[in-house]
């Protein structure tokens, strides 16, 4: 599995209702997840499945950017929610 950080992203709920917002004011400022950038998500996820690591979300959904994303259970990272993201294909011509 390759993996790269791809970026930082400061989030702030635009309500209370927002679901960043909600884990804010559960738990303090603090980090809210980390995103790893991957090539295959699919081969990603097949490969944490096969190591035993709990997913949020088995198959990929449609996330930022039309970015593939999905979430790895925090309870098998010491309780810090990971993502991983593959960009969209970049069509050649």
């Amino acid at each position: 599995m390759v993996l790269a950080l791809s970026a930082i992203e400061l989030v702030q709920g635009i309500g209370p209702e927002a679901q960043s917002a909600k884990w804010v004011a559960e738990r303090g400022q603090s980090l809210y997840h980390i995103c790893l950038e991957v090539e295959d998500i699919d081969s990603a996820l097949d490969e944490l499945r096969d190591k035993g690591v709990k997913l949020i979300n088995d198959t990929p959904i449609v996330g930022h950017g039309q970015c593939r994303i999905a979430f790895i259970d925090p309870s098998c990272t010491g309780n810090i929610l990971f993502e991983l993201a593959e960009p969209p294909r970049q069509e050649t011509q």
